[in-house]
């Protein structure tokens, strides 16, 4: 018990030490320098509370998607205890394929100019190769 605890706790220090050294709370853009595939949810979700629905949306267009999904699945795991569902383990492919679908529309049309699918020249990666 006590290794898994400081493994745990090594874990998260080392993932806070990439976040401040890198100025990303995205461990992707942190660590390689390009954007992950949830880039921009948590700042859409704080624009949509916001009320600001528009760039709500044109900082991740799936965001609300994700919520409701989500949501769905831990009404579905923990009131229903279906653990192991075939509906969400389905579920989860089929979103995954649209996120992913998503992820390189917004590359394609999106990188590296518009926020928030810039390249992080702060990154791990990029000090390494890049001395």
């Amino acid at each position: 018990m006590l290794k898994k605890l400081f493994l745990f706790m090594a874990a998260i220090s080392a993932v806070i030490l990439i976040i401040i050294l890198t100025d990303s709370l995205c461990l992707s853009k942190a660590v390689i320098g390009f954007p992950c595939p949830g880039c921009g949810m948590t700042r859409a979700n704080l624009h949509f509370i916001k009320g600001e629905f528009s760039s709500a949306f044109s900082l991740h267009p799936l965001f609300l998607a994700v919520d409701v999904y989500i949501l769905f699945v831990a009404y579905y795991i923990f009131m229903l205890n279906l653990r192991e569902s075939k509906t969400v383990k389905i579920s989860a492919m089929i979103f995954a394929v649209l996120l992913f679908l998503v992820y390189i529309y917004r590359m394609i049309i999106l990188y590296p100019d518009i926020e928030p699918m810039v390249y992080n020249y702060n990154s791990l990666f990029y000090r390494l190769f890049h001395l």
